[in-house]
């Protein structure tokens, strides 16, 4: 027996854009961490005691201490390098995601059809 949700949800945004909100709330947490230890910094903490409330190490504690005192808080927002580029096209990526839906439609049609 399953249980049914009383109050179902309701979809005001897609879930690209839920998942794109996610992400960039997620860069403002980063930033607000890095706000707090540089916080305990102005009241007088040391790099040592301020790690240890934010729970960083304290090479990690230096680094946004010697950005926040170059850029401010420009200084404290994550800087992502994007990983590797890709060794396939976008095209070649297309191609293959449908050979591959196509042979799971196909294995999975297999299997349906063994079962008889």
């Amino acid at each position: 027996m399953t249980n049914q949700e009383q109050i179902p949800i309701e979809r005001k945004i897609t879930q690209k854009e839920l998942t794109q909100k996610i992400k960039d709330l997620e860069k403002e947490l980063k930033v607000l961490e890095r706000l707090k230890f540089i916080n305990y910094r102005y009241q007088g903490k040391s790099v040592d005691e301020a790690v240890a409330l934010i729970g960083v190490t304290k090479r990690v504690g230096y680094i946004w201490q010697e950005r926040w005192n170059k850029e401010g808080i420009e200084g404290l927002k994550p800087r992502y390098k994007g990983g590797k580029q890709s060794k396939i096209s976008s095209e070649q990526l297309e191609e293959l995601k449908k050979y591959l839906i196509k042979q799971y439609n196909k294995h999975k049609r297999n299997k349906t059809n063994n079962r008889r």
